[in-house]
C-alpha cells in the first residue's frame, strides 16, 4: 500500500487515489501522524544527507532501464491470461486476482517506488541483494539492474507468479547473478542467506506480519555486512506492522533509520555526523516548508 506524500515524484499521486478507499482507519491516523512528524531533511547541516535526498530520495533522472521495465509493466497491465494464486498470506485484504492485469494493477510496486530502490541500490552500491517478495518481478529487476554484478536472490511463494517473473527476467535479459527462487520465506532464507554469505542489502516485501517480519529480520542479523542496508515496505500497513518497525529502528544493532512512510530503512554502518538516528523524511515538494 503506497501513500502519495512519499512518493518520490507525484506520479504516485494517481496510485494514492485508486487505493485510498482501501486504507483502515488505523493506517490513516498513522500516516497522517507520520506526515505532521516529517521533514524534508534541507534544514539538517549533514552533507552525507543532502547527497543521500539529492540522488537518492529526489533524483528525476530518467536512467537507462527505466523506460524497458515500464513497458514490461504496461503488458502485464494488460495480460487477459488466467492466473491461480497458491497463497496471498497478509499481503492483500481483497480477494485473490483472477487474472494476471488484476495482479499487475494490483500487487506491483508503483514506478515511483521501484526507481526508488533503483537509485537506492545505485547510490550504496551493494555486493549481495535479498528481496523477499518477487512478485511479478519488476522490482526485482529494477534492483538487479541498479547493479547488475551483485549477487542477487529473489524470493517467491506462488509458483505461477513466480514463473511470470521469470520469463520477465529473461525478456529483461537479466544476468546470471539475479536467482529467482520459489517456496516459502521461511523454509528458503536460511539457504538464501548461506549462499549470499554477506548480506550487503535486503528489500523485506511479503508476510506483513509482526512476528514474521521480526524473525526474518533476526535470521538476517548474523550474516549483515558493516554497512548493511535493510528495507522494509509498508511499515504502516497494519498496527502489527507499525509495531514491528518500532522494534527493528530501536534494535542495538541499527546505528541509524529513514521513516519514509511507505517504507523503512535500517542502517548498520557508522551514522554520519549530524545524521540523526532516527528520521521521519519526505521529498521537499511533498513539505516545503519543513
Amino acid at each position: 500500500m503506497s501513500f502519495f506524500l512519499f512518493a518520490a515524484e507525484p506520479q504516485g499521486l494517481l496510485d494514492f487515489f485508486l487505493t485510498w478507499a482501501q486504507i483502515n482507519r488505523t493506517m490513516w491516523t498513522a500516516l497522517f501522524s507520520f506526515y505532521r512528524r516529517a521533514q524534508s531533511g534541507r534544514k539538517i547541516a549533514c552533507p552525507a544527507l543532502q547527497e543521500w535526498r539529492e540522488l537518492v530520495l529526489e533524483d528525476r533522472r530518467e536512467f537507462y532501464c527505466f523506460s524497458v521495465l515500464e513497458g514490461q509493466r504496461d503488458l502485464l497491465r494488460h495480460d487477459s491470461r488466467p492466473i491461480q494464486i497458491q497463497d496471498l498470506g497478509a499481503g492483500s485484504r481483497k480477494s485473490a486476482p483472477k487474472r494476471v492485469s488484476d495482479l499487475a494493477r494490483r500487487s506491483l510496486s508503483p514506478s515511483w517506488q521501484a526507481q526508488f530502490l533503483f537509485r537506492l541500490i545505485n547510490f550504496h552500491q551493494p555486493n549481495t541483494i535479498l528481496e523477499l517478495g518477487t512478485s511479478l518481478g519488476i522490482s526485482a529487476l529494477y534492483q538487479h539492474a541498479a547493479k547488475r554484478s551483485a549477487q542477487m536472490i529473489s524470493i517467491e511463494g506462488c509458483p505461477e507468479i513466480h514463473a511470470i517473473a521469470q520469463k520477465n527476467a529473461r525478456l529483461f535479459g537479466a544476468s546470471a547473478s539475479l536467482q529467482l527462487w520459489q517456496g516459502s520465506f521461511a523454509e528458503l532464507l536460511p539457504s538464501a542467506l548461506k549462499q549470499l554469505g554477506q548480506l550487503d542489502y535486503a528489500f523485506i516485501d511479503g508476510h506483513h506480519l509482526r512476528q514474521p517480519t521480526l524473525d526474518y529480520f533476526e535470521a538476517c542479523l548474523p550474516y549483515l555486512g558493516p554497512n548493511a542496508l535493510l528495507v522494509f515496505d509498508d511499515i504502516y500497513w497494519s498496527e502489527e506492522m507499525q509495531s514491528a518497525w518500532e522494534e527493528l529502528k530501536a534494535h542495538p544493532k541499527v546505528s541509524y533509520s529513514i521513516d519514509l512512510g511507505w517504507a523503512g530503512c535500517l542502517f548498520l554502518g557508522p551514522r554520519p555526523q549530524g545524521w540523526p538516528q532516527q528520521l521521519e523524511l519526505v521529498p521537499f515538494w511533498a513539505k516545503p516548508w519543513s
